[in-house]
């Protein structure tokens, strides 16, 4: 058995200067005139330019890994980690700027275990996870400032379980696959109200599959992944827009000068993306976050998936010598 322990001092220092403005620093002990309605905007008169925040963020982070050797080609291991985000520098956005006392780094506990197959012609590795999350942020888009938001979630919970493995078919082909079941939902307790509802942009499942060819000094490769259901949020609401599973073909061809030529190392790449030409929608933005609850609207802004594309690549290698 190996096992490895560390920990790492992560440290981050921020220094800002918020410049007066009408709406959300506000005039920094200047006097706000009014705007006049076709005559002119409103606009803070006298006062500070700007008002200066410095803060540092530090944490220890601490992780540990054990690994077994079972026998030969079959090992089992085991992972705990832990990770930490700082707080966006829109928090500084209040009137005056004033946050006497900056809020804490959240901080991520990520627990792993695992095992591992390798064979001549034949690989597999599953895992399982679960992820702890403190209290993060998230954000939304005003619709009347046209300025990102950001509010704290409730601690959320992830886990689930994951699998890949590769098969070599012979001739220069193999067949790789891959799956990923789980959730990411937000811890249920007392005082928080989005309790057991869906982490936004998290799906409950993704699969993939991948027919790969190697023959000297060409390489193609056809790709499958089809991602599941997933959430957008509406504005401070969870769990309020449901996104339908979707799926995606690619594919490319690479050729590659290996020889003793002049050119070696250059590459010809053909990429063919989106295969299907699906439109499907991947996100929404919604026009308004007023109403309680949501319902599609005229206004709401689509993301969807890029249209079918062909891209040439040409990278190029010289080797005058050997």
């Amino acid at each position: 058995m190996v096992v490895t322990a560390g920990i790492k001092a992560a440290d981050y220092k921020m220094d800002l200067n918020q410049y007066q403005d009408v709406k959300t620093v506000q005039c920094l002990g200047g006097t706000l005139v009014k705007a006049v309605a076709g005559v002119s905007p409103a606009v803070c008169v006298g006062g500070a330019a700007f008002t200066t925040h410095d803060v540092n963020y530090n944490n220890w982070l601490p992780t540990l890994t054990a690994r077994y050797r079972v026998w030969k080609a079959w090992s089992i291991y085991g992972q705990f980690a832990e990770g930490s985000v700082i707080p966006p520098s829109n928090v500084f956005d209040v009137p005056g700027g004033n946050v006497l006392v900056p809020p804490k780094p959240t901080v991520a506990r990520t627990y792993q275990g695992g095992t591992v197959l390798k064979f001549n012609r034949f690989t597999l590795d599953m895992d399982g996870y679960y992820v702890h999350f403190q209290n993060g942020y998230n954000s939304f888009t005003d619709a009347l400032s046209n300025e990102p938001v950001y509010y704290p979630t409730g601690p959320s919970n992830t886990k689930g379980f994951e699998a890949e493995g590769n098969v070599a078919l012979g001739h220069g082909l193999s067949l790789y696959a891959n799956l990923s079941v789980g959730s990411a939902k937000y811890q249920t307790g007392p005082g928080i109200a989005n309790g057991g509802l869906w982490v936004p942009n998290t799906p409950s499942n993704i699969e993939g599959l991948s027919l790969l060819w190697q023959h000297r000094n060409w390489d193609f490769g056809f790709t499958y992944k089809r991602v599941g259901q997933y959430y957008n949020d509406y504005g401070a609401i969870n769990q309020a827009i449901k996104i339908d599973p979707f799926d995606l073909e690619n594919a490319f061809l690479n050729y590659t000068i290996k020889n003793a030529s002049h050119l070696r190392g250059t590459k010809i790449q053909l990429a063919f993306n989106n295969i299907a030409d699906s439109h499907n929608i991947v996100g929404i933005t919604p026009a308004s976050t007023t109403p309680a609850s949501y319902a599609a609207n005229g206004g709401d802004l689509l993301n969807l998936l890029p249209g079918r594309s062909i891209s040439l690549t040409v990278t190029g290698g010289w080797a005058p010598r050997r």
